[in-house]
C-alpha cells in the first residue's frame, strides 16, 4: 500500500487576524458554518463517488464520518 501525502492547511496572517476579531459568539457561528458546509460537501462527494449506495447506507457513512464513529 502506498502512502499519504499528509498536507496540512495554514490560514493566512490577514484571515487569523479577522478570526481574533471575533467575538466568541461569531467564532461558534462561524465554526457551525464551515461544519454545515463540510457535511454538504461530504454528502455530495459520497453520492459521486458511490451512486450505486442507498440513502440509508450514504446516511450512515455520512455519519460515520462526521462524527467519528463505526455503526
Amino acid at each position: 500500500m502506498g502512502t499519504r501525502e499528509m498536507r496540512i492547511e495554514v490560514i493566512d496572517d490577514a484571515t487569523a487576524a479577522q478570526f481574533r476579531r471575533l467575538s466568541p459568539a461569531q467564532r461558534i457561528e462561524a465554526a457551525n458554518v464551515l461544519m454545515i458546509q463540510m457535511g454538504e460537501m461530504l454528502e455530495r462527494e459520497l453520492a459521486r463517488r458511490y451512486p450505486e449506495w442507498g440513502t440509508e447506507k450514504l446516511r450512515s457513512e455520512w455519519r460515520r464520518r462526521m462524527c467519528g464513529r463505526a455503526e
